[in-house]
């Protein structure tokens, strides 16, 4: 039961931490907002994927007294944002969404709740359930694997994954992709010209490789193999599919915590909340071109972009 503010709309002031401008995760928060009675000023504070940006942002330009609730998008805004302010003891509370994995992060102590002056929403959908999924499509022995060495979640993408293969008999080949575009082309071409012996390519939710999207995509399918998206952007630029959280519901999510707070809850005790009916997304385009036959159950259960 969410609990609504009578009468006049409650006013707030909410800074957007952001990483690479709004998503539909800020859509979502914005009109969870709204429908729930809130009339809400909003400040935007974009580091634009750039992490010196981002830092100083966090600690020279956002007066974190100005606010009711400093907003942050996905792991390496979330965990900065969470640092400083412990750092500097400042109590505006903070509300985090979409990082996929904030207790290995450390975000939060646990998902029954952060331990401290923040609260949020979490994208992570299990590594194991999109991989079963991708096993109704295509067999997977030797899986490459896109990673950041830059960014903490898409490390621990890479080490969940790793222990998935270890249970379920495949192989993961590593393929180091920092956030320099020339280190990404030139794995993509090995894969291109064969050079690595893989059946399959998985792509995690690492904001480097989502702005990449189009150009990864577009490679992969010369490739012939499927791809693995942990993020809807990569299905929508032509990844083969993939298990997928609603950004939009979790953002509406997200403001439900705000509301929960504002009704009296300790936000140190709010559950991190998750999508608990993530989406099952499927390229039929791509799936054509690479000459793969979905069956009728699976076409029943999944979202068909063409």
């Amino acid at each position: 039961l969410i609990n609504v503010p009578q009468g006049n709309a409650t006013s707030l002031k909410i800074a957007l931490v952001l990483w690479r401008g709004e998503t539909d995760g800020e859509r979502g928060f914005k009109d969870g907002l709204r429908d729930l009675g809130y009339s809400v000023d909003y400040e935007i504070f974009d580091g634009e994927q750039n992490i010196d940006k981002l830092i100083y942002m966090i600690r020279k330009t956002i007066n974190y007294e100005d606010f009711d609730y400093i907003y942050s998008f996905g792991t390496t805004v979330s965990l900065k944002v969470k640092q400083w302010r412990e750092q500097k003891g400042i109590k505006t509370p903070q509300i985090f969404n979409l990082p996929a994995n904030p207790v290995e992060t450390g975000i939060v102590k646990g998902m029954k709740g952060s331990g401290g002056n923040h609260g949020g929403t979490s994208s992570g959908v299990s590594i194991r359930l999109q991989i079963l999924n991708a096993l109704k499509l295509h067999r997977i022995k030797r899986v490459a694997v896109f990673f950041n060495p830059r960014e903490q979640q898409s490390l621990v993408f890479k080490k969940t994954l790793t222990e998935v293969g270890k249970e379920m008999n495949f192989e993961i080949v590593s393929l180091r992709s920092p956030p320099v575009s020339q280190t990404l082309e030139y794995n993509l071409k090995k894969l291109v010209k064969k050079e690595v012996n893989v059946d399959s390519v998985y792509l995690p939710a690492d904001s480097f490789l989502i702005s990449h999207a189009p150009m990864i995509a577009a490679q992969l399918i010369k490739t012939k193999l499927v791809s693995i998206g942990a993020n809807r952007n990569f299905v929508q630029a032509g990844a083969t599919m993939g298990t997928l959280p609603s950004y939009y519901k979790l953002g509406r999510l997200a403001a439900q915590v705000v509301n929960r707070h504002q009704n009296g809850e300790k936000i140190s005790d709010i559950p991190v909340m998750t999508d608990e009916n993530p989406q099952l997304l499927i390229n039929m385009t791509t799936v054509k071109k690479l000459g793969l036959n979905v069956p009728d159950d699976l076409l029943k259960a999944s979202i068909i972009l063409n």
